[in-house]
């Protein structure tokens, strides 16, 4: 006899589905009646508006580039633009096994994130992409998605996502970005525990005229080692890896956090050098917290 499918947890209480109706991105423009959507992008055309400068990424149009800050300053920055235009928004998710560590899990976390963003453009008339991604390649892919009943569709996907494999974000994000046709809105939602890096996939991203957000979750026990991990310890990896024989001692500890703060800061600093808006956050915050009041202080909603 066939035995039933586990039923997987709903993503969001109906009063936080609730609260999102009132939401949207930042710098939309919503039209009486909520007709197509429209959007301040980085699109030069015609009719533009110049709006600020970030450093050159690999991939940008040499046109944009400011040759009079680049005699000043000897560094290479690209203008910035505004047009209006309808918005693409492509979420992207990290699905590899890292990211089931934590308790609730970061994928948990991310996967309620990708949800409300989904929801959030899906209910203001905007176009979604989303993806999630393990290895070096896309898992899961659901594109151009349109309307509201769509959110749930992307739900379903996302409530049945389980951290499997390694992560190549270099490989995996640039495969997202040769999907992408025309300006958006790009978000990334990862531990960035990724061997090869993650920059140059963001800069694929950069390349193809996306605003990004990069959403950088990392697990409570991450952030702050618990006091009865001291000892002797077999450390086995989540992503394939050798087993190791470690003594885990307050130096150890110490040595680690001041690694993870340089990890976080280098993350932080690449982001504010390319323009990009950075959140780090802890998997043990409520999608709540982050969606309605940490989006809202840095200006990704309204």
């Amino acid at each position: 006899m066939n035995q039933p499918a586990a039923t997987r947890e709903p993503l969001f209480e109906p009063a936080f589905v609730r609260a999102l109706e009132a939401v949207t991105l930042a710098g939309r423009r919503i039209p009486s009646g909520r007709a197509a959507g429209q959007w301040r992008s980085r699109t030069s055309g015609s009719s533009v508006e110049f709006s600020d400068y970030r450093t050159y990424a690999p991939g940008d149009e040499y046109r944009r580039i400011d040759w009079n800050a680049y005699a000043r300053l000897e560094r290479l920055f690209v203008r910035l633009y505004r047009a209006e235009e309808d918005l693409a928004l492509s979420v992207v998710l990290d699905a590899s096994a890292s990211m089931s560590w934590g308790r609730p899990s970061k994928l948990r976390l991310a996967g309620q994130l990708a949800g409300a963003l989904t929801f959030i453009a899906l209910q203001s008339g905007d176009r979604v992409n989303l993806a999630t991604c393990r290895g070096g390649a896309i898992a899961q892919r659901l594109a151009g998605l349109r309307g509201e009943g769509a959110a749930f569709t992307a739900w379903r996907l996302l409530e049945q996502l389980d951290g499997e494999g390694d992560t190549d974000l270099n490989a995996a994000l640039s495969m997202c970005a040769g999907h992408l046709r025309g300006a958006g809105m790009s978000v990334v939602i990862s531990d960035l525990f990724s061997p090869s890096g993650y920059q140059h996939g963001i800069d694929a991203l950069l390349g193809r005229r996306q605003d990004v957000l990069l959403v950088h979750v990392l697990a409570r026990d991450e952030l702050q080692p618990p006091a009865d991990l001291l000892g002797e310890w077999r450390l086995t990896d989540t992503e394939p890896a050798a087993p190791l024989e470690a003594t885990i001692t307050p130096g150890v500890v110490r040595a680690y956090r001041r690694l993870l703060q340089t990890f976080i800061a280098e993350a932080n600093e690449f982001c504010r050098r390319r323009g990009i808006t950075y959140l780090q956050v802890a998997s043990d915050v409520s999608v709540t917290e982050i969606v309605l009041r940490t989006f809202r202080t840095v200006g990704v909603v309204v």
